[in-house]
């Protein structure tokens, strides 16, 4: 077997140079191996979405007439409250996507799960907000089961129209890994809820309020489901 079978040519001092085949074969070789790698690039600036969540929930703000006539405004999940009901598996890992566009910095509690702090919805356990505009992808391992709820833990302060206020809540229900114990011919979940809630002073009717005097909230308007308390459904098909 001579240089000339490897495409090379001998220099003196036992150095080496690719032949002229070898060097254009090497140079085509090159400029097919960049397309490969600008192709990746431009795939990178367009990567396809993770695998799609179990869950997705836009936090947004909409209307519901309560009773004829009553109308309210409220902060819902995916347009209705309550949101829609997650019913999730014990000990099977679960992703949930948040989009808020509730107009304030805001963040979702999985209630009375026992999972880490960054997941656990809380800022105060330190959750990150998610800021208006943006989406964060809750993903964690449900434990223990039972039948809770998922709330916003966005405070609320003295603006009593946002967060839990204004309708940000839903069912949670993680079913036993083994299974349900017993049996039951039909499942209804109904919450109960107060609309419009204002500050009203805590005073001393006789003696007048105190220095250090505090609020109390009361409400106009409260409902069972999506129906304002005492009002009748005037469609006939209700």
């Amino acid at each position: 077997m001579t240089d000339r079978d490897f495409g090379r040519v001998r220099l003196g001092g036992g150095r080496s140079l690719p032949s002229r085949r070898t060097f254009l074969k090497t140079a085509q070789a090159g400029a097919m191996s960049l397309l490969p790698l600008q192709s990746a690039r431009r795939a990178g600036a367009q990567a396809p979405s993770p695998a799609k969540a179990d869950y997705s929930i836009r936090i947004a703000p909409n209307s519901l007439e309560i009773a004829p006539g009553k109308v309210i405004k409220r902060t819902a999940y995916n347009g209705t409250v309550p949101g829609p009901v997650l019913r999730l598996k014990e000990g099977r890992p679960v992703t949930i996507d948040v989009t808020n566009d509730s107009g304030y910095p805001n963040l979702i509690h999985w209630h009375g799960l026992m999972i880490p702090s960054l997941q656990d919805g809380a800022a105060e356990e330190g959750s990150p907000m998610i800021e208006p505009g943006k989406s964060l992808t809750y993903s964690y391992v449900p434990k223990p089961s039972r039948t809770r709820w998922y709330h916003s833990h966005a405070m609320a302060m003295t603006g009593l129209n946002k967060s839990t206020y204004s309708g940000e809540f839903g069912f949670l229900i993680v079913e036993p890994a083994a299974g349900y114990p017993g049996a039951y011919d039909r499942e209804v979940l109904l919450a109960a809820h107060h609309w419009q809630g204002h500050g009203v002073s805590l005073q001393d009717i006789k003696k007048g309020p105190p220095p250090d005097n505090g609020l109390e909230v009361m409400y106009d308007a409260a409902t069972l489901g999506d129906r304002m308390l005492g009002a009748r459904r005037t469609d006939p098909g209700a």
